[in-house]
C-alpha cells in the first residue's frame, strides 16, 4: 500500500506538471497568435509603452512608429458613408488590427468629458495652451502621451484618452492582451503640439450638433485634433483644412450613445506666431472666434448671459459652452464657473510663467471649483463637503508650448509631479 500511495502521489505530480506545461504552451501559442497579424512597426509601438514616472501607472508614454492610416480611414468612411461610431471603429480595426479578437468598442466611461482650455502668451512671449481634461472620477481609462511621426504629416506629441477604446491602466500594468488597443491611440488624441508649433485641444459642448452635408470628405469631430496635428502648420492653415472637410459629430450619429445625441465640440488652437482661435460649428457653418467673452450668471434661476466685448485681451478661454455670437447657451452643466475662474485669473496676469499657468489651471480643476456641478448636487440634497459624493475629476492638466514643441503633464490633480515631453524624432 505504501508503494501504491507513493505511485499515486508521483502520478498526481506528473499529471499536474503536464497540465502546467500544457497551459503554458497554450498561453504562449495564444500570445503568438494574437500578435501574428501585427507588423514589426506595430509591435515596436506596443513594446515602446512605458509608465510615466511619478504617476503610479496612471499614465504611459509610447512612440508610435507604425502607420495609423488616417488618410485611408477618412477615404473609407467617406466612400461607404458610415454614419455610426461603431462602423468607424470597426474600420479602424480593419485597417490597424484585422484578425484581432479585441474590438475597440468598449468605453470605460459613458460620461462625456468636461474640460477647460486657456490660450495665451507666457512670460517669455511664447504662445501656449493650458488645458484640463475632466472625466468621471471612477474611470480607469489609460492616459497615453503619444509621439507620432506620420510619413505624410508633421511630427507631434499629444495626450490620448485610450479609455475611449476600453483600455484600462490595469491592462497596461499587467501587460494584458488588450494592450494592443494602444494601436488606436492616434484616433483618441485630445490635445497636442506639432513640429511647426501648431497646438490644439478639444472640449465638449453640451448642446448643438456638428453635421455637414456638402459632398466633401468627412471627418468625425473627435478626430479633428489628430487631423490638424498631422497636417496644420498654423491657425490659418487649420481653418483652411477644416473648410475642405465635412465635419460630423460622431456622438450625434451614433445610436448606441443616444443620450449624447446632439452634442458637439469646439477646439482651442494657436500657433507659434501667436494667432489663436476657438473653432465652433453652428448650423453647419464654421465660426472662428478670436475674442474673449464676458459671462454673467444668475444662480437663483440658473440663467446665463454672454456678451461679446470684441476686444483683444491677449488670451482666449473655453470650457463647455458656445462662444459664438448669437448662440443661445443654456447654463446647466456648461462650465460657466470654470470659465469665470479662469477669466479672473487671466485678467490679473495675462502673461503667466509656466508655474503660474499651472496654478491657473489648478484653480479650475474639477473637484475644487466647478460650482455648477456642486450647485446640482446641492439641489439633489447631496453633501458637497464629502469628496466621496463627487463623480468627476481632472484626469490630466497639461501645457502645450509652441516654441519648445513640448507638452508638460500633471496627472489626476497631483500638481507636485511634473513630466515634460518633447518631439522624439
Amino acid at each position: 500500500m505504501k508503494n501504491n500511495s507513493n505511485f499515486v502521489k508521483v502520478s498526481k505530480t506528473v499529471v499536474l506538471m503536464m497540465v502546467f506545461v500544457l497551459c503554458v504552451s497554450m498561453f504562449t501559442g495564444c500570445a503568438e497568435t494574437r500578435i501574428a497579424y501585427l507588423n514589426a512597426e506595430q509591435k515596436d509601438t506596443l513594446n515602446s509603452a512605458r509608465p510615466i514616472p511619478g504617476t503610479d501607472g496612471q499614465a504611459y508614454e509610447i512612440n508610435y512608429t507604425a502607420d495609423y492610416k488616417m488618410d485611408e480611414f477618412i477615404k473609407t468612411i467617406t466612400e461607404k458613408m458610415f454614419y455610426h461610431t461603431t462602423d468607424c471603429r470597426m474600420t479602424m480595426k480593419k485597417l490597424l488590427a484585422d484578425g484581432s479578437g479585441i474590438d475597440p468598442l468598449e468605453r470605460l466611461s459613458n460620461d462625456a468629458p468636461g474640460c477647460s482650455s486657456v490660450i495665451c502668451k507666457n512670460s517669455e512671449g511664447i504662445p501656449v495652451i493650458g488645458r484640463n481634461y475632466d472625466l468621471d472620477v471612477r474611470s480607469d481609462g489609460a492616459t497615453v502621451v503619444i509621439h507620432t511621426a506620420p510619413k505624410d504629416g508633421y511630427k507631434s506629441v499629444g495626450v490620448a484618452d485610450c479609455g475611449q477604446t476600453g483600455l484600462s491602466v490595469n491592462d497596461l500594468k499587467n501587460n494584458s492582451a488588450k494592450k494592443e488597443l494602444l494601436l488606436y491611440a492616434p484616433y483618441y488624441t485630445m490635445d497636442g503640439v506639432n513640429e511647426k508649433g501648431f497646438a490644439c485641444s478639444i472640449m465638449l459642448l453640451n448642446q448643438g450638433r456638428s453635421i455637414q452635408e456638402t459632398g466633401k470628405n468627412w471627418l468625425p469631430s473627435t478626430l479633428v485634433v489628430r487631423y490638424l496635428l498631422d497636417h496644420a502648420d498654423s491657425v490659418d492653415h487649420a481653418i483652411e483644412l477644416l473648410n475642405q472637410m465635412d465635419l460630423k459629430s460622431d456622438y450625434f450619429i451614433d445610436p448606441l450613445f443616444s443620450e449624447m445625441a446632439g452634442l458637439s465640440f469646439h477646439w482651442a488652437i494657436t500657433d507659434i506666431s501667436g494667432n489663436k482661435a476657438v473653432i465652433e460649428y453652428v448650423d453647419g457653418k464654421m465660426i472662428v472666434n478670436q475674442y474673449p467673452l464676458k459671462v454673467e450668471y444668475n444662480e437663483h434661476d440658473d440663467s446665463m448671459k454672454v456678451t461679446y466685448p470684441n476686444e483683444e485681451k491677449g488670451y482666449l478661454i473655453s470650457t463647455n459652452f458656445f462662444v459664438s455670437e448669437g448662440f443661445n447657451n443654456t447654463a446647466h452643466d456648461s462650465g460657466k464657473w470654470r470659465y469665470e475662474t479662469l477669466e479672473k485669473a487671466m485678467s490679473e496676469n495675462p502673461t503667466p510663467t509656466k508655474d503660474q499657468l499651472r496654478d491657473v489651471m489648478k484653480s479650475a480643476k474639477y473637484l475644487m471649483n466647478d460650482r455648477d456641478y456642486m450647485f446640482e448636487l446641492r439641489k439633489q440634497g447631496i453633501d458637497t463637503t464629502n469628496p466621496d459624493n463627487w463623480d468627476w475629476i481632472t484626469i490630466w492638466t497639461d501645457i502645450l508650448n509652441t516654441s519648445e514643441k513640448s507638452l508638460t503633464l500633471w496627472m489626476k490633480e497631483n500638481y507636485e509631479v511634473e513630466n515634460t515631453f518633447k518631439l522624439e524624432y
